[in-house]
């Protein structure tokens, strides 16, 4: 009788580990294993450590992408009582041939597959401007053009 209530608590700690894992973005599977074997105390340690930043993923995306690109660009746009903000660019347009690109056109389509020579044409044409949402499988979620370290290398006309 005392195995199966030693059981019984072991799993509980472990779903409570689970549970407070997955609202600080950590892993809920190796903290359900952690909770099930410490008990109290892998809940505790848990509780303790800082929550992971937040993940973002594909289904996150249409969430967060303006609805059109009117809205996009509406975005970037500074109150006049604000000193301005610059991005911190992280990201690299890859000069892979091989991967495909994909934008947002201005009725919220997803418009694509281009490789990165077609896309470079798409801007030049006037089809898409350095405030379009852009992304490859290289990259998690959806990014303006502008925010990339090197979008130069897009809008280059020397480079078609």
């Amino acid at each position: 009788m005392s195995t199966i209530i030693a059981l019984i608590i072991s799993v509980i700690m472990g779903l409570l580990s689970a549970y407070f894992a997955k609202k600080r973005n950590r892993n809920p599977i190796r903290w359900f294993l952690i909770g099930a074997t410490f008990g109290l105390i892998g809940v505790l340690i848990l509780l303790i450590l800082p929550a992971v930043g937040k993940p973002t993923n594909l289904t996150n995306q249409v969430e967060t992408a303006p609805a059109t690109i009117k809205e996009a660009n509406s975005e970037s746009v500074v109150p006049a009582d604000s000193s301005p903000s610059f991005p911190i660019y992280k990201k690299r347009i890859s000069s892979d041939k091989s991967i495909q690109w994909y934008y947002i056109d201005e009725k919220s389509n997803t418009i694509g597959p281009f490789i990165i020579d077609e896309l470079r044409k798409e801007i030049i044409k006037k089809k898409l401007d350095i405030s379009t949402y852009i992304w490859c499988e290289e990259y998690n979620d959806w990014t303006r053009i502008n925010e990339f370290q090197n979008y130069g290398i897009l809008i280059d006309q020397d480079l078609i």
